[in-house]
């Protein structure tokens, strides 16, 4: 087990040995592209918390788009393989140059990672 940051930064390490473009940081978002979102959990010990990390699989084009809602498709179940998804659901991400976004997976990856005590 290993710090939040390790975690975060291994699933993108995954999903990039997959062929995807992946991202911990926001503002490097240019779609297609994957980002690895900041983690959700409650602590199972003193020291271990337990809990999920979005990971949203983000089209280039406009929402509504064929091509994108086929790339999602595709594109979702192979990362959703690669970090273990234990959920999802459709969505639009904000972009400031795409009037009402882009379609979106937001996937939920199960992870553990420890704290200092």
């Amino acid at each position: 087990m290993s710090s939040l940051a390790t975690v975060r930064a291994g699933l993108v390490t995954r999903l990039k040995a997959a062929g995807l473009r992946a991202t911990t940081d926001p503002r490097s978002v240019n779609p297609p592209c994957v980002l690895v979102g900041l983690a959700e959990g409650a602590m199972s010990t003193p020291c271990v918390f337990l809990g999920a990390i979005p990971v949203t699989v983000i089209a280039a084009a406009g929402a509504g788009h064929s091509d994108a809602a086929e790339w999602l498709d595709d594109t979702a179940s192979t990362a959703a393989a690669v970090v273990g998804a234990v959920s999802w659901h459709a969505d639009t991400y904000p972009i400031a140059t795409v009037p009402g976004g882009v379609l979106c997976y937001v996937l939920s990856a199960p992870a553990a990672w420890e704290v200092a005590p």
